[in-house]
């Protein structure tokens, strides 16, 4: 597998995200691109979450009944609650940097960008002016692809039961321990999607922090996640019709905004009008 995740987008929100989100940081002393992360509940696939919680929820059932301490209608009703308040917020990436299957659904049906980010950990470092920067490490977790049918991993299982039968501890408090599950079971996919070899950034906020904020026209929920710049290597140009001068044009746009040596490619997809 390649160092490189990528992120596909459309060409107007490549250009969009260049001209309004890339932002230096005083905090971090680096220049930043700051990428949307959407709310897990309203992800481009319709069963993001739903059907992990159905598998959970049946398989804590089960579970509960194998040690024989039955889940009682209380705590159904705890689980449901706490899994309905998770606000987590997700950008989706994939280990394939020149997909048709991915152009056709996330690049713009081919007429957008691939952007191919080395994610490693950093380490800590001191520029050329003595400015020193800490390390940084940004977690990012693989999707896994299962069959409705399939149980979820018993571990997981095990630990949300036992914190919901065990915990002596009220709603509120609980919800800190159980979260972490949930989370967890965002990187759940249906087995549909298996080809797109996702991972995902996830990113937690409470519902009334500052950060939120609303797409405009759909109103979906999201998070600006900044990225270090210097991440981005590799910046792919789909398989559309005269791919040699989208790539002259998406060079020039980042010569102008600064980017200078990332490697701009185009797709070796061939075009099909």
């Amino acid at each position: 597998m390649s160092d490189l995740f990528y992120h596909y987008t459309s060409i107007e929100t490549f250009y969009k995200m260049l001209d309004e989100s890339l932002k230096y940081s005083k905090e971090s002393g680096v220049l930043q691109l700051l990428i949307r992360a959407t709310h897990c509940d309203f992800l481009n696939d319709q069963t993001e979450g739903k059907l992990f919680k159905q598998c959970l929820r049946r398989d804590l059932k089960a579970y509960a009944d194998k040690q024989k301490h039955p889940l009682a209608e209380e705590d159904l009703a705890i689980f449901d609650t706490l899994y309905e308040v998770n606000d987590a917020f997700v950008i989706s990436l994939s280990e394939l940097g020149d997909s048709l299957d991915m152009w056709r659904a996330y690049g713009g049906n081919g007429k957008g960008v691939c952007l191919g980010f080395n994610l490693s950990p950093t380490k800590p470092r001191v520029d050329d002016d003595g400015v020193g920067h800490m390390s940084e490490t940004i977690d990012i977790v693989k999707c896994q692809y299962f069959h409705p049918s399939s149980t979820i991993e018993e571990s997981l299982v095990a630990n949300v039961y036992d914190r919901l039968i065990n915990t002596k501890l009220d709603t509120i408090a609980k919800a800190g321990h159980i979260v972490d599950g949930f989370r967890y079971g965002l990187t759940y996919k249906h087995e549909a999607y298996k080809s797109e070899k996702e991972y995902r950034l996830i990113k937690s906020k409470l519902p009334y922090d500052k950060d939120i904020k609303f797409y405009e026209g759909t109103l979906k929920p999201y998070i600006n996640y900044p990225i270090d710049i210097k991440r981005l290597k590799r910046v792919v140009v789909g398989p559309c019709l005269n791919p040699d001068e989208m790539k002259s044009k998406v060079t020039a746009i980042m010569r102008y905004k600064g980017l200078i040596g990332v490697k701009v490619v185009t797709s070796e997809i061939p075009y099909r009008g």
